[in-house]
């Protein structure tokens, strides 16, 4: 379809738009579990049990327009808390499982830098998305 006017050709922008976020937010909601699955499968802890909390701390804001852009917000939950060992908040516990460390805690069992790959996949494909919907 071809716009005819100024007023359509916006339109369609803003249609394919929509889909190509919409498109980047699903893979970034995979991406990030899948990463999660990559810590996960880093090593089994034999000094504490796993919650499974981390598994579900991936989330997304859904698309929406914030003036003349657009936008979605992949992020890591953190409004679990622990009430096992020190009692570590999410915060804490991404920056350990991430990082390797974080003070006072002893070192996670897991696939270091997880969400640092998560990210720059989550880049990537939303570059890649873009340039599928807009050449």
């Amino acid at each position: 379809m071809q716009a005819t006017s100024l007023e359509q050709l916006e339109k369609m922008i803003e249609n394919e738009m929509r889909k190509a976020l919409a498109e980047s937010a699903a893979q970034s909601m995979l991406i990030m579990a899948d990463s999660v699955r990559d810590f996960y499968n880093g090593g089994t802890p034999t000094m504490y049990v796993r919650t499974g909390a981390l598994g579900r701390a991936p989330a997304i804001d859904p698309p929406k327009k914030v003036g003349d852009s657009y936008e979605f917000k992949a992020y890591m939950d953190k409004n679990h808390t622990y009430d096992t060992g020190k009692k570590p908040t999410m915060e804490q516990v991404l920056s350990l499982t991430n990082d390797g460390h974080y003070k006072g805690l002893r070192p996670a069992v897991g696939a270091k830098g997880y969400w640092n790959n998560a990210l720059q996949k989550m880049k990537d494909a939303t570059r890649d998305t873009f340039i599928e919907h807009f050449g």
